[in-house]
């Protein structure tokens, strides 16, 4: 089961509503961009922790999430909706 902090929330009862992964930041280097956005190609429940790291302002923006399993080194960056903080 994937686990999903909220930084700097205090643990609360989760809702159903799930986290979605729209788009990745990959940090590969791709010629001489050394970042590139592309679309999500794992799901929240693929890894074992999923942070929040900043909430959207409104609806027309997207919440930015950072996605683990064992080494934060390894992480990738989301753009999606937290929605209820639910990786399923």
């Amino acid at each position: 089961m994937t686990k999903c902090i909220v930084l700097g929330e205090p643990k609360k009862e989760q809702k159903k509503k799930p986290i979605e992964f729209i788009w990745v930041v990959n940090n590969e280097r791709n010629g001489k961009k050394p970042k590139q956005v592309i679309g999500a190609c794992g799901k929240p429940n693929e890894f074992n922790v999923v942070e929040l790291v900043q909430s959207a302002t409104s609806q027309d923006y997207f919440d930015i999430m950072f996605a683990y399993d064992y080494n934060r080194c390894d992480g990738c960056l989301y753009l999606g909706f937290w929605n209820d903080g639910v990786a399923e």
